[in-house]
This record gives structure tokens, sequence and C-alpha cells, in this order.
């Protein structure tokens, strides 16, 4: 393992009982995870995940507050550094724009798809990531409100 962390910002949008979720096609394969991304040198959790919204989702986003972060150690997929992963509630006074659910884009990241999960009836292990599955269960038994 490399020295040093990755730390990473999620988001949790949510309307009408949903969650926003974004599956991105590699080449190397396919990822399930919520929006968001890494913090940049310079920047703070609530800044960089502004940031990666307006990059994956073109919306802008109040950051409403912090929802989880992960106790328990997790191995970066990408850059094989130990993890840190914040999440935060985030909620915007915009509407998801069509052009934003399919983009495609030349190099490493082939495809992004965004859409919409209910909560109540979201298969878990559609998550790539232990770490997105195990902050989603905490955001359905402590965050979610029906």
């Amino acid at each position: 393992m490399e020295k040093g962390f990755n730390v990473r910002v999620y988001g949790w949008l949510e309307c009408e009982g949903k969650v926003l979720v974004s599956r991105e096609t590699f080449e190397a394969g396919e990822l399930v995870k919520f929006p968001g991304g890494g913090v940049e040198l310079g920047e703070g959790p609530s800044q960089a995940l502004r940031r990666e919204f307006l990059e994956e989702v073109q919306l802008n986003v109040d950051v409403v507050g912090p929802a989880y972060t992960s106790p328990n150690f997790h191995r970066s997929y990408f850059h094989h550094r130990q993890l840190l992963a914040l999440y935060f509630s985030v909620q915007t006074k915009e509407k998801l724009k069509p052009s934003a659910c399919t983009q495609k884009f030349a190099g490493f990241l082939k495809q992004r798809q965004l859409f919409w999960c209910k909560v109540d009836q979201f298969d878990i292990e559609t998550l790539t990531h232990e770490v997105d599955r195990e902050a989603f269960q905490y955001y359905v038994d402590h965050v979610f409100r029906a």
C-alpha cells in the first residue's frame, strides 16, 4: 500500500424518498457510487463536494451537514492509499438536467449515468465499494426520513 491518505467526499441528494446514485464505466470496469470524489489540496470537504457535484451532476448544491464518516479502515480503489470517506447530506433548488443523466468522456472515465433509487427498495449490494455499503446502511438507519 502506498503511503498517505486519499480523502473522498460524497453527497446524499434526496428527493421524494429517492437518493441520487452514479454508475461510472471505465476501461477497467464499472463503479456504482454516490456523486462525489477527491478533495484537492487547499480545499475543504464542503468546497470539494460542491465542486464535484458541479463536475459530475451539473448541479449547484448546498451542503446541509456531515452525515457519516467511516470508522473502519478502507483502501482506496485507485490510489492504493488509506481511504478517508466523508458523506454529507446535500440539497439543491435546481432540477437535475436531462443532459447530465448520461455523459461520455474521452480517456479514463468512459461514461457516467445518474439515476434515482428508492431508498427503502435499493439493493445495497449494488454499490461497488464496501465503504459505500457501510455508509448507505447508516443513511437508511439514521438519516433517511421516509
